[in-house]
């Protein structure tokens, strides 16, 4: 029976290559992908409507909250395509992706709470030449 995996957090890190900027890890959603369902029904069906699921898929965005860090988020000039590293605690690996930050949204700042930025990275899925690839996970 194989141990179940706890992602806690502790050490989780999201560094964009060329931006060049390394953000703590509060909480991530990794990217899931879907492949779209093509509508085959003609007039010639009789009884049912017909579908063939596409073969490309669709990579959704990644959702990650950070600490904030104000030099980070207010002077960084998010670059529109690049290498995105999410590199997990205790040797479990990384998943690179190609991918553009398209949102930055800072939390509350108050006292006693932990401050935090939301960023939203979608994936392009092409890298630096403009090459179909896919995200990488590597253990």
């Amino acid at each position: 029976m194989s141990e179940e995996v706890v992602y806690d957090g502790v050490g989780t890190t999201l560094t964009l290559g060329t931006t060049g900027v390394t953000f703590d890890i509060e909480k991530i959603t990794p990217p899931g992908k879907s492949r779209k369902l093509i509508e085959m029904t003609g007039l010639g069906n009789a009884k049912v409507t017909t579908k063939k699921l596409g073969k490309l898929w669709d990579w959704k965005p990644l959702n990650v909250t950070a600490k904030l860090d104000p030099d980070k988020t207010y002077n960084t000039n998010f670059a529109a395509n690049e290498l995105a590293t999410i590199t997990f605690p205790d040797s479990l690996g990384a998943l690179a992706v190609y991918a553009g930050v398209s949102e930055v949204t800072p939390g509350e700042i108050a006292e006693g709470n932990k401050s935090t930025v939301d960023l939203v990275i979608n994936l392009t899925n092409l890298d630096d030449s403009n090459v179909e690839t896919e995200p990488a996970f590597t253990a």
